[in-house]
C-alpha cells in the first residue's frame, strides 16, 4: 500500500524532528488503512513511550478519567465482535497511559481476533520494553510466533519468559514442543534431500561432513565425561540433566529416555522430566511412520508396509492420548494440554472425549478460534449438524484475513453445509477458499461438481 508507506515515512520524520503528536496521528493513520503493519504498531509504542520520557505523561488519574469513553467503547465494540475498531480504542487509552500493560495486553488479543496476528506479536513483545518482568506478554507473543511458523522466534519468546518465570510450566512445556517441531523438520528436510540426491556417493559425503558440522565426536566426548562424574554422583540432578540433551543431541532417544527416568526417580513428578520422555517417544514414533509412508509411496502395493504403518499410527495415537490425559491430570490449568489432549483425542476417534476438552480450551482468548473450529468438527463427526454450523461460524467471527486456519474452517463449514443440503450457502465457503487459494484440497473438483 503506497499510502501506508508514505504515512510512515513522514511519521518516521516527524518522530525524529521529536513532533511526537503528529507522528503518532500518521502511525494511527497508517494502522486504519493497514492494521497488520507490525513495524508501524512497534514504532507507534516507541515514540509513545519516548513522548512520555522526554516531555511527561497524562497525571495517571486524570489519564483514568480521560480513557472512560475508550474503554466503555472498547467494551461495546467487544460484544460486537468488531475487533478492529476495539483494538483502535484500546490505542487511545495508550496515547495517554503508554505504560497501561492491561490496556497493551487487551490491544494485543483484540488484534489476534482481527485476524492482525503479526501487529499483536508486535503489541505483546513492546510490553517487556516497560514491564520487563510480564512474562504473559513475552508467552502470548511465543505463541503466535509459532502460530506463524516463526519457531526460532517462538523459542527466544518462551525462552525469555523462562528466565523471567524460570517456574513457569506453559514456557517449559512450549520451549521442549518447539525444539522437538524444530528437530523432526530438519530430519524432514535433509531426508527429502537425500532423496533427490542422485549421487550415492555425493549424499555419503555430503553426511558425513554435516556430522562432522554437528560436533558428534564433541557430543560423544561430553556424554563419556559426564557419565565418569556421575558414576561417583549418581544423584546429581544437575548433571543428569545435562547428559540427557546430550543424548537428545546424539539422537539416541533410549538413553535419553532412561536418563530423564532416572531424574524423575530422584525428583518424582519433574514437569520438564516427564515432557521431555514423552515427545522423545513421540518423536520416535514420528519417525517410524515417516519411514513407512515413504516406503508405501516408493510402493503403494506394499502391504506389510501397509500394516506396519497401521499398527503404529494406532500406537502413537494411544500413547498421545494416554500421556496427554496424565499431564493434563497433574496440570489441570494449563490450556495448551487441553487443547493438545482434544486433537489427540479426536484423531484417536474419541470424539465426545475431544469436544468436552476443546469446550474447555474455547474460553482462552489465545485458543478461542482454533477451538471454535476444532469443535464445529467434533459436532460434524457426531451427526449435530446445527452445532457444527454454529461453532464454525462463530471461528470466522471478525476473521479478515484467510490463513490456514480460516481455510480449514471455510472448508469444514461448506461440508458441514453440504450436508444439511444448503448448496448455496455451503459453495459460498468454497468460493471464498478458491478466490484465494486454487489448490486448496478438493474444492476446485467440488465446485466443478466432480466430488
Amino acid at each position: 500500500m503506497a499510502d501506508v508507506a508514505k504515512l510512515i515515512e513522514k511519521a518516521d520524520e516527524s518522530a525524529g524532528k521529536r513532533n511526537y503528536d503528529y507522528a503518532i496521528e500518521l502511525y494511527l493513520q497508517a494502522l486504519t488503512l493497514d492494521p497488520d503493519h507490525a513495524p508501524a504498531r512497534k514504532a507507534l509504542r516507541a515514540v509513545e513511550l519516548k513522548k512520555e520520557k522526554e516531555l511527561g505523561g497524562t497525571p495517571k488519574p486524570l489519564a483514568v478519567l480521560l480513557n472512560l469513553p475508550n474503554l466503555l467503547a472498547a467494551s461495546f465494540f467487544g460484544i460486537a465482535k468488531n475487533f478492529e475498531k476495539q483494538a483502535l480504542q484500546f490505542e487511545g487509552v495508550l496515547q495517554r497511559d503508554p505504560r497501561n500493560t492491561g490496556a497493551a495486553m487487551k490491544l494485543g488479543r483484540a488484534l489476534y481476533r482481527a485476524g492482525s496476528k503479526k501487529s499483536a506479536r508486535a503489541v505483546f513483545e513492546a510490553i517487556p520494553d516497560w514491564n520487563p518482568g510480564f512474562a504473559p506478554a513475552l508467552k502470548a507473543a511465543g505463541a503466535i510466533a509459532r502460530e506463524l511458523g516463526d519457531h526460532a522466534g517462538a523459542l527466544g519468546l518462551y525462552q525469555r519468559a523462562k528466565a523471567v518465570a524460570p517456574q513457569d510450566k506453559e514456557a517449559s512445556d512450549a520451549i521442549r514442543d518447539i525444539s522437538a517441531t524444530v528437530s523432526i523438520g530438519v530430519r524432514e528436510q535433509a531426508g527429502s534431500y537425500r532423496e533427490v540426491m542422485k549421487d550415492a556417493g555425493a549424499a555419503a559425503d555430503l553426511e558425513k561432513r554435516q556430522k562432522i558440522a554437528a560436533g558428534e565426536g564433541d557430543l560423544a566426548e561430553s556424554a563419556v565425561r559426564l557419565e565418569k562424574e556421575l558414576a561417583g554422583k549418581p544423584g546429581d540432578l544437575p548433571l543428569l540433566r545435562r547428559l540427557a540433551r546430550v543424548y537428545e543431541q546424539q539422537k539416541a532417544s533410549g538413553k535419553a529416555v532412561e536418563t530423564y527416568k532416572r531424574i524423575l526417580r530422584i525428583e518424582p513428578g519433574d514437569f520438564d522430566a516427564e515432557t521431555r520422555v514423552a515427545e522423545i517417544q513421540l518423536t520416535d514414533f514420528d519417525n517410524r511412520i515417516q519411514k513407512l509412508r515413504a516406503l508405501m509411496r516408493a510402493d503403494p502395493s506394499n502391504a506389510q508396509a501397509k500394516g506396519e504403518l497401521d499398527q503404529v499410527t494406532g500406537e502413537r495415537r494411544s500413547f498421545a492420548v494416554s500421556d496427554l490425559k496424565s499431564r493434563v491430570a497433574a496440570h489441570p490449568t494449563e490450556l495448551e494440554l487441553r487443547f493438545r489432549l482434544g486433537v489427540a483425542l479426536h484423531e484417536a476417534g474419541r470424539v465426545e472425549e475431544a469436544t468436552a476438552e476443546f469446550q474447555q480450551t474455547k474460553k482462552d482468548p489465545m485458543r478461542a478460534r482454533a477451538s471454535a473450529y476444532w469443535l464445529g468438527r467434533c459436532f460434524s463427526d457426531l451427526g449435530k449438524l446445527p452445532l457444527a454450523v454454529k461453532q464454525l461460524q462463530s471461528a470466522l467471527e471478525g476473521v479478515q484475513r484467510l490463513d490456514d486456519l480460516a481455510k480449514e474452517t471455510h472448508y469444514a463449514l461448506g461440508k458441514a453445509l453440504l450436508a444439511q443440503k444448503d448448496d448455496a450457502t455451503a459453495r459460498q465457503h468454497f468460493e471464498r477458499i478458491y478466490e484465494d487459494d486454487i489448490g486448496f484440497r478438493d474444492v476446485a473438483q467440488i465446485l466443478e461438481g466432480r466430488k
